[in-house]
């Protein structure tokens, strides 16, 4: 059975506290580093919502550099005619910058350089035995046909003019820098050896 010490020699409510303060500094003396828990649990807590905040901003950062800025889309139409009953047109998409353009008179004329004139023709075919070939390339001049398909050791059995329709019979052979045809004028019915580079073919 338990004694109580007599009313007189209890401590006082203010006595408690203060041992309590005092020992709680003595401690603190004895080791300064030390936190109470609730401490610590808010240090950390602190710690871990830092981390999840510098986290977040990073993966927010990553996702808007790594998608391209998307560019707006501008539309020019002309403006709305009224003089008629137009279906109504759909309305433009989300980002996308409408300009209406003014009516153009129809005589409007566009400045600017010349465009050149593109001339579209045949590719002609190369020459080959059995195809009728055209005297170019000689200007006012007419073109020799020789004997033999050289220059040094010919002579010119006749001459064909521009536009002269010959037609290849032999060849080609290759002499003094030139690629020579054995041709045949069909009107005449002499044979000789002609330059090809004047030649070109006018038919299969």
């Amino acid at each position: 059975m338990a004694i109580e010490p007599p009313l007189a020699q209890r401590p006082t409510r203010e006595q408690l506290q203060a041992r309590r303060v005092y020992r709680r500094a003595l401690r603190r003396a004895r080791n300064p580093l030390r936190f109470s828990l609730r401490s610590l649990a808010l240090v950390m807590s602190l710690a871990l919502l830092t981390a999840l905040a510098v986290a977040g901003l990073a993966l927010s950062l990553q996702d808007t550099s790594s998608e391209p800025a998307a560019e707006p889309i501008i539309v020019i139409s002309a403006a709305p005619d009224f003089s008629f009953d137009a279906p109504p047109t759909e309305e433009a998409a989300l980002g996308t910058q409408v300009i209406v353009a003014p009516q153009l008179s129809a005589n409007l004329l566009l400045t600017g350089p010349p465009v050149p004139t593109i001339i579209l023709t045949d590719t002609p075919v190369p020459l080959a035995v059995g195809l009728l070939a055209q005297v170019v390339g000689v200007g006012n001049d007419e073109l020799n046909v020789r004997n033999l398909p050289n220059r040094n050791s010919s002579t010119i059995l006749f001459r064909a003019a521009a536009d002269t329709t010959l037609q290849l019979i032999g060849g080609p052979l290759e002499a003094d820098g030139f690629i020579w045809w054995q041709v045949r004028d069909p009107q005449f019915e002499v044979e000789g050896w002609a330059a090809g580079r004047y030649l070109q073919t006018v038919s299969a």
